[in-house]
């Protein structure tokens, strides 16, 4: 085995080492300060914005608040108005100004296949009222006043009678009243 050796390589020559001069400038500091102070301005405006659209919805949430609260007392008066208008003696009352009669034994009529139950009586209702000889017959109550429907119950009454009926009571009241003449009436 023979060895080979390479020849030893020389080293290239190197320049000489010299110190390089400072350099004369320094990186200006204004800028960075500039940079600074706007995202800082930019920080304290945005924060600023927010408290105010914070602010701005708190006081939102007030007024919706309270308008919110008079809705929910007016919502509770019109149901107790209803409740009112719909209790049983109010209703027995407004049917008995309409001369309606209630009946004694009423019958029910089941929808799933037509079935009658109970046995149906038709009502009884008071007496008509019977005009007396001294009131004057009124020509509104003659023409407005019209026979009840063959379809109508016994009981229904035409809207203007009663208004009319109302009109001659009063015409009736006015009349008796006392007069100037040493209080005798007429």
């Amino acid at each position: 085995m023979s060895t080979a050796t390479a020849p030893a390589r020389r080293p290239a020559a190197r320049p000489p080492i010299r110190a390089v001069p400072a350099q004369a400038t320094r990186p200006a500091r204004a800028p960075f300060v500039v940079v600074v102070l706007v995202l800082l301005a930019l920080g304290l405006g945005a924060l600023l914005l927010l408290n105010t659209l914070l602010a701005q919805g708190s006081f939102t949430l007030q007024a919706l608040d309270v308008k919110l609260a008079g809705l929910a007392d007016r919502e509770q008066a019109l149901q107790q108005k209803v409740a009112e208008h719909a209790s049983p003696q109010r209703l027995a009352r407004a049917a008995d100004e309409l001369g309606m009669v209630a009946s004694v034994n009423p019958a029910f009529l089941r929808a799933e296949d037509g079935k009658v139950l109970g046995a149906p009586v038709p009502a009884v209702g008071p007496p008509p009222v019977v005009r007396s000889v001294a009131e004057p017959a009124s020509t509104e109550t003659t023409q407005d006043s019209k026979p009840a429907k063959p379809d109508q119950p016994s009981g229904a009454t035409d809207q203007n009678t009663e208004k009319n009926t109302e009109k001659n009571t009063e015409k009736n009241t006015d009349q008796s009243e006392p007069s100037d003449n040493g209080g005798t009436d007429r």
